[in-house]
């Protein structure tokens, strides 16, 4: 299910905003036609970007591939450049003097961590445990989306898991970000915050 954002250019969420957000890899540009694609090339070969895996960019915009469903976004592993006919991010989309911000909503990052379960744990109302890597791979994957950081304001790029392994548990109950220790610690310290094994 998609929310649906819509602003003029410069009210609220500025053009500028929105394509840093694009810089950083959390938002993607969705173009339904090739004048829009090559429109974005042309203005990202200004830039110092490059295609993922290092070639400059050039006329070609690879809309050919996937047209209408053409989406491009930074890729999270090499800064450079991707397209794709689908994206998770955030979509920015662009039609004459509006811009549509087109925003997933919170998506649960497992079967066992159901939509609403997963919103209590975004409201800081339950706790996640996590018995494999995997499942926090997923959990931090999902959480960043939401640009979520953990309490020491830094990204959830290390999961931490290899420190309590199968007892790692997740929290963002206490509003500053997103925390981890083991299951008795929560048991003991926070007895009232029930523990949903993903």
């Amino acid at each position: 299910m998609m929310t649906e954002l819509k602003v003029s250019l410069g009210v609220d969420i500025s053009p500028f905003k929105l394509h840093e957000r694009f810089l950083k890899g959390k938002a993607t540009y969705h173009c339904n036609t090739k004048k829009k694609a090559k429109k974005l090339l042309k203005a990202l070969k200004l830039t110092d970007i490059k295609w993922s895996g290092g070639n400059e960019i050039t006329t070609k915009t690879y809309w050919g591939e996937y047209k209408e469903n053409t989406y491009y976004e930074i890729s999270r592993y090499d800064g450079g450049l991707c397209c794709d006919n689908i994206s998770v991010l955030p979509i920015i989309e662009i039609e004459d003097d509006i811009i549509t911000l087109i925003i997933p909503t919170p998506t649960p990052p497992s079967s066992e961590l159901n939509s609403d379960t997963f919103k209590l744990f975004l409201d800081g109302k339950v706790v996640v445990q996590c018995d494999t890597e995997e499942k926090a791979d997923r959990l931090l994957f999902a959480l960043g989306l939401l640009d979520n950081t953990w309490n020491s304001c830094g990204k959830l790029s290390q999961n931490h898991w290899e420190l309590f392994k199968e007892k790692t548990c997740y929290s963002l109950a206490f509003g500053l970000g997103l925390e981890y220790s083991y299951y008795k610690y929560y048991e003991k310290e926070y007895p009232n915050i029930p523990i949903i094994k993903m």
